[in-house]
């Protein structure tokens, strides 16, 4: 509810400052005075861009009422109660609520629900196929079946979010390779110090291989046959001792006799040492190069890398069963939303001949003969309203068009003053209305006005008209004045609206004589 409408520098007028009542608030005065500008500058101040002015120092600020805010409004700070809404416009447009700075963004989604402008050439809410369903919805009058439809609706996407963020494109492979992975933990379970007593009897295993190498060529070339043929030499020469150098038989028996005592000295050794098999030690070895190469280079990098794997195929089964649990939701909660969904499309088609024959009532009242329908169609996908696409129409040259093709400003504003009326649950929204009478008058402007006055016992109504049969039914009624080079604005007394009137009524300027 708008309980106070003030400014400054607004185009022609130096200043006003408009107090609205709860009912229907009207404006009127003559022809080119500035009524309408009035309405632009609370149009501006409540979040829509409009074409108004280009004055640094026009100031506009709004005492209002809110009854509700949604939560994203909530987080900005902005609770239900009263609040002033202030706008500094010029080149830039500055908004503030209650002396906080926000976008208009912010200002605007404050009241797009509960605030209605109507004007000529002013895109409406009403030519909004999502606000024409709301529209429907509110006649279906089943607050029940629409929360629990939101309810579900808002757990499926909260469950496909889910869904969508643990299903890593595939995880059961990921899983395999990260088993296939740690396997080689599990299998070698691999340490540090293993490594070091690898590289140590690895090392002494070379040595060995080293020595009995060696070993094996001294006793391949002390071979039992050179042996053998020593004595032989050693046995001849002593036979021919006196024909060969003095000392040569025993110099020969020495060499055989140490020959021989080397091989079998040699041939100990080797039968004594227990050479190990370097093939396991290898094989072991292998196992930490490629541990080195895949998760390496060093053995701090392993450990972390082993960790890291160990923490990643953790987290993947555990998002596997989370996945499991949150698809198995998802498909039944899928069903329940399809289910809802369908309950809500039987009922939106039930009430959408009871609701066109109220708002077809209302229009030959208001001297519209248009045939109104309400077009439903059925979608094959689930939306945050259900599976019903719904649009107003009206038959214009033997087809059925939108309301935007077909209805003028004036003929729009009758048709949402038509169709508001039809609707149940209306308190606590704002219906503001510019040239609604448009082309009209004579009894149908008294029908008009009865009607206005009928939807302002629900709502507030401001009306900006030229109609006297509007006008009487005011319950508080504004005058705009034209002074020399200013407008003025006049919330009238009960005796000085008797004069507007007349001067509605006869077209004689008689506030002359009343100021």
């Amino acid at each position: 509810m708008i309980l106070r409408f003030a400014g400054k520098n607004l185009l022609y007028f130096d200043s006003f400052d408009l107090e609205f009542s709860e009912g229907l608030n009207v404006i009127t005065g003559e022809t080119g005075a500035g009524k309408s500008i009035l309405l632009r500058g609370l149009q501006a101040l409540l979040g829509k861009r409009v074409e108004l002015f280009d004055n640094d120092e026009t100031w506009l600020e709004a005492l209002v009422l809110i009854d509700a805010v949604d939560e994203e409004l909530k987080e900005l700070g902005i609770q239900r109660g009263e609040h002033i809404v202030s706008l500094s416009a010029g080149k830039r447009w500055i908004y503030r609520i209650d002396g906080r700075m926000y976008p208009q963004s912010v200002v605007e989604r404050m009241f797009e629900n509960d605030v209605h402008f109507h004007q000529q050439n002013t895109h409406v809410n009403l030519l909004r196929k999502r606000y024409q369903l709301s529209l429907l919805d509110r006649f279906c009058d089943n607050p029940q079946l629409f929360s629990d439809y939101a309810e579900a609706y808002g757990r499926m996407i909260e469950l496909r979010k889910i869904v969508e963020e643990l299903n890593v494109e595939n995880l059961d492979q990921r899983i395999e390779e990260l088993n296939r992975e740690l396997a080689l933990f599990e299998k070698y379970k691999p340490s540090e110090d293993e490594e070091k007593t690898l590289k140590e009897r690895f090392e002494r295993i070379n040595k060995a291989k080293q020595i009995v190498a060696l070993v094996e060529e001294i006793l391949n070339a002390l071979d039992e046959d050179l042996t053998t043929r020593v004595w032989r030499l050693s046995f001849s020469a002593e036979k021919m001792a006196s024909l060969v150098p003095k000392g040569l038989p025993g110099l020969l028996r020495d060499i055989a006799e140490k020959s021989d005592e080397v091989r079998k000295l040699v041939t100990r050794f080797i039968n004594e040492m227990q050479l190990e098999d370097s093939r396991e030690v290898e094989a072991r070895l292998s196992v930490y190069n490629e541990l080195k190469r895949r998760f390496g280079p060093d053995w701090e990098d392993i450990k972390k890398n082993w960790a890291k794997l160990e923490r990643e195929k953790s987290e993947l089964l555990s998002n596997k069963r989370q996945l499991e649990l949150a698809d198995r939701e998802l498909r039944s909660i899928e069903k329940r939303c399809w289910d809802l969904a369908e309950k809500l499309h039987d009922n939106r088609l039930k009430a959408a001949g009871e609701f066109e024959g109220f708002v077809r009532q209302h229009l030959q009242e208001l001297a519209m003969s248009l045939k109104f329908s309400v077009k439903i169609g059925r979608l094959n996908q689930l939306t945050p309203s259900g599976i019903s696409d719904v649009e107003f129409v009206v038959e214009a040259g033997g087809e059925e068009k939108p309301l935007r093709d077909v209805l003028s400003g004036g003929e729009l504003s009758r048709m949402v003053l038509a169709v508001h009326l039809s609707v149940a649950n209306q308190a606590g929204n704002v219906f503001i209305f510019d040239e609604i009478d448009s082309g009209i008058g004579g009894m149908t402007g008294n029908v008009l006005g009865e009607k206005l006055k009928s939807l302002s016992r629900t709502s507030q109504v401001i009306v900006v008209t030229h109609l006297p049969q509007i006008a009487r039914y005011a319950d508080t009624h504004f005058v705009v004045l034209k002074e020399d080079r200013s407008m003025r604005v006049k919330s009238l007394t009960p005796e000085e609206r008797r004069y507007e009137l007349l001067r509605m009524i006869g077209g004689e300027d008689l506030w002359g004589d009343v100021m």
